[in-house]
């Protein structure tokens, strides 16, 4: 099977990788994740999806540290 948008093996989906080529190429597979959406890794009997969550903005808490906190006023 090959991962990622290419031509992959028997029963496979384009976003299904072993745990093997997962270890093999991270980098790929995390920008595959990113650009294209969930993707599952297959190690023998168990599946595990793996979908990209981003971080909320932080610039709100960054503000508030700057400002200082709320322990800062006494």
């Amino acid at each position: 099977m090959v991962k990622g948008k290419l031509t992959i093996g028997e029963g496979k989906t384009a976003s299904s990788w072993s745990a093997d080529e997962v270890r093999s190429n991270f980098d790929e597979f995390l920008e595959a994740i990113a650009s294209s959406g969930p993707h599952t890794i297959v190690d023998g009997e168990r599946e595990f999806s793996i979908r990209l969550t981003r971080a909320p903005d932080t610039k709100v808490a960054n503000a508030f540290l700057v400002a200082g906190g709320p322990l800062d006023n006494n």
